[in-house]
C-alpha cells in the first residue's frame, strides 16, 4: 500500500509592521506578536481549511467594533496548526477583512501561536467566557446582570431589530458597554426596578428595565408614574390599559405560557401609547396573524 504525506500549508509572514522575534515554546510551537491588516487577514483565511463555519452576525459585530476603535488586544491567539492551517481566529480574521472594506488602513495586533498539535484543536474555545455583567461588576456597578441586559434590549429596541433571531447576540459586549457609559439614566432605572418592582410587576427584570428606560427617555415623570401604577394598581378605572397589560401578564405568569421575550417590550409600549392617547382597552392581544404584534415607537 502507498502511503501519502500532506503538503504543507505555505505560511504566509506579516509584515505590516517592525518585525518581533518569536518565543519558541517547549512544545514546538512558535509564539508571535504581528500587526494584521485586512490583506493580510485575507490570505489567513485562505489557510482555514476545516473550521466551523462562519457565523455571519459574529463577523459583523466583530467588524463594528473594529471599525469603531472598540476592539481591544486580549491575548487570545490566532492559531495555525502543524501543517501551517489556521485553526482558529476566523471570526476575527473575517471581521477585520469586512471592516477593511471600509477602511483598508486598519490594522490590529494579535499574537500568532504555530505548530498547535491536532489533539489541542478539540478544546479550542472550551474555556468560559467573561461576560458583559462580569466587565460591569468588575467596574463597579450595581445591580451587572439586570444592567447589561437592559441595556442589550435597549440597544436592540433602537436598532428596531427586536424580531431579528439572534439579534440580540450580534450586539458585541463593547457595543453594551458603550450604550450604558453614553445612557447614564439607565443605571438609575435599573436601580428602581429592582429595589421596588422586580416583586411586583409579573415580568422580567431586564425587559421591566429596558422598556422603563425606554419610556423614561420620552417622559420621564410619565414613565416613573407609569410603572408605579403597574405595581400598585392605584388609581386605574375600567377600561385603562395598565388593568389589560397588568392582566395579561399575570396570566402569561400564571399558565407559564412560552412568549418570545420582546412580547413584554410590545406589551409595554403598546399600553403606555394606548393611554397616552386616552384609549380604552379592556384586553391586551398578544398575536396577530400568527405573530407576536409589533412594538410601536412610543411618543
Amino acid at each position: 500500500m502507498t502511503s501519502t504525506t500532506k503538503t504543507p500549508a505555505k505560511r504566509v509572514v506579516a509584515k505590516p509592521g517592525p518585525p518581533n522575534s518569536e518565543l519558541k515554546l517547549s512544545g514546538g510551537e512558535t509564539l508571535a506578536e504581528e500587526w494584521i491588516t485586512p490583506a493580510i487577514a485575507e490570505q489567513y483565511m485562505e489557510l482555514n481549511r476545516s473550521n466551523r463555519k462562519l457565523k455571519e452576525r459574529q463577523v459583523a459585530a466583530i467588524a463594528r467594533d473594529m471599525l469603531a476603535g472598540n476592539w481591544q488586544f486580549e491575548g487570545n491567539p490566532v492559531r495555525f496548526d502543524k501543517e501551517g492551517y489556521l485553526c482558529d481566529a476566523q471570526h476575527r480574521l473575517q471581521g477585520l477583512i469586512v471592516a477593511g472594506r471600509e477602511n483598508p488602513d486598519l490594522r490590529y495586533r494579535f499574537l500568532v501561536l504555530r505548530g498547535v498539535a491536532e489533539d489541542a484543536k478539540a478544546v479550542i474555545d472550551s474555556g468560559v467566557k467573561r461576560s458583559v455583567a462580569d466587565q460591569l461588576r468588575m467596574n463597579g456597578h450595581g445591580h451587572s446582570v439586570v444592567l447589561a441586559g437592559a441595556a442589550r434590549w435597549a440597544l436592540t429596541f433602537d436598532r428596531a431589530v427586536l424580531e431579528m433571531k439572534g439579534a440580540q447576540r450580534s450586539i458585541t459586549n463593547s457595543e453594551v458597554i458603550d450604550y450604558i457609559d453614553q445612557n447614564p439614566d439607565l443605571e438609575e432605572v435599573v436601580s428602581i426596578v429592582v429595589n421596588r418592582y422586580k416583586k411586583k410587576i409579573d415580568m422580567p427584570a431586564t425587559l421591566m428595565a429596558a422598556s422603563f428606560y425606554i419610556l423614561w427617555r420620552v417622559d420621564e415623570e410619565a414613565a416613573k408614574d407609569f410603572f408605579m401604577r403597574i405595581a400598585t394598581g392605584v388609581g386605574l378605572d375600567e377600561g385603562d390599559p395598565i388593568l389589560a397589560l397588568k392582566s395579561r401578564l399575570r396570566e402569561v405568569k400564571d399558565k407559564r405560557t412560552s412568549v418570545p421575550e420582546y412580547a413584554y417590550l410590545s406589551m409595554v409600549l403598546r399600553a403606555w401609547n394606548y393611554r397616552r392617547d386616552g384609549r380604552t382597552m379592556t384586553t391586551m392581544p398578544l398575536m396577530r396573524g400568527g405573530r407576536v404584534i409589533e412594538a410601536p415607537e412610543p411618543y
